[in-house]
């Protein structure tokens, strides 16, 4: 019989599916009771994992509704994206000195696979490949502090790419990120703390375009499917 703990990340990663595939808009309820009946299981691994989404900035509290999907504001943006502007560069010039063959070969398998789940549209992969390239880089660094400063800026930000990124908008000739991040890797791969700091903060700045606001007032909340 499965235990309070496998339900409750059994509970966490189907909503935070959910909220990554756009079945759960910013601004939808979560409400327990439903999501328990959805997920045909008790309300106390639902309420764990709705805390562990809060706790990542993917759903907030409401005054009139428990809990609901985040709903960033402009300045909620700004801020991770200042934030990541600044970290991330650093992270990328300590991670050249470290960097091995090993983890460059890594880093150039999720590039392949970036571009492939950018190919089927499936922007919950896509979403979760990027953040695997930013965090190994983090770690990379060797500064545990910042790479789980980086790696909780990313999980704010992935609520941004779920309702903003144009991956079903895009053609694959104009996706910036996988020959951005290759630009980075070529200065892991060559050893080169600056190169790799300038090539983070041109991709980091270059992706800000896709961190707006986009008809947000217009945004409806989807049912969650299980």
């Amino acid at each position: 019989m499965p235990t309070t703990g496998t339900l409750e990340n059994e509970a966490y990663q189907k909503i935070k599916q959910a909220i990554l595939a756009r079945k759960l808009l910013p601004g939808s309820r979560l409400s327990e009771p439903a999501l328990a009946k959805q997920l045909k299981i008790s309300r106390t691994p639902v309420r764990a994992a709705i805390k562990r989404l809060m706790a990542e900035g993917l759903a907030e509290p409401s005054p009139t509704q428990g809990a609901v999907v985040a709903l960033p504001s402009s300045r909620d943006i700004q801020e991770v994206v200042f934030m990541r502007e600044t970290l991330e560069p650093v992270a990328a010039a300590l991670a050249a000195e470290k960097a091995t063959n090993e983890s460059i070969v890594h880093l150039e398998e999720l590039i392949f696979k970036e571009k492939e789940a950018f190919h089927r549209r499936d922007l919950k992969s896509y979403i979760e490949v990027n953040d695997e390239f930013h965090g190994a880089i983090a770690r990379l660094s060797g500064n545990s502090l910042l790479e789980q400063s980086i790696k909780n800026l990313i999980l704010r930000y992935d609520i941004f790419l779920a309702l903003f990124d144009p991956i079903y908008e895009l053609d694959e000739k104009e996706l910036d990120s996988p020959l951005e991040h290759h630009f980075i890797v070529i200065a892991l791969k060559e050893h080169d703390p600056q190169a790799a700091e300038a090539a983070m903060r041109y991709h980091l700045r270059s992706s800000r375009k896709y961190a707006t606001l986009r008809n947000v007032e217009n945004i409806n909340a989807f049912p969650f499917n299980s």
